[in-house]
């Protein structure tokens, strides 16, 4: 399996495509070395197994995790008027 770099990708992006589309084959792009996405042409993507987790699974954690955040907030504030104010100062 090929892999190239993110810069070199984000450079190249139409020959990685192409090379994907005609030689039906997965490339992997790294960030510093280590793997974050992988292209593959389309007909091998149709066939990947699916994500073990199903959209209403997902939602359910999400749920779990919100309900363990607000047990655990601290402060006068919304933990959404907290993260607005923190995006303001970056």
């Amino acid at each position: 399996m090929q892999s190239i770099g993110v810069r070199e990708f984000r450079k190249d992006a139409s020959r990685v495509l192409r090379y994907v589309r005609q030689r039906r084959k997965d490339v992997v792009v790294t960030y510093r070395g280590k793997p974050i996405a992988r292209i593959v042409p389309v007909d091998k993507a149709d066939q990947a197994p699916a994500s073990p987790l199903v959209p209403g699974a997902l939602w359910d954690e999400m749920d779990e995790l919100a309900a363990e955040i607000s047990a655990a907030w601290r402060g006068s504030k919304s933990g959404a008027d907290a993260v607005g104010e923190d995006r303001r100062e970056a």
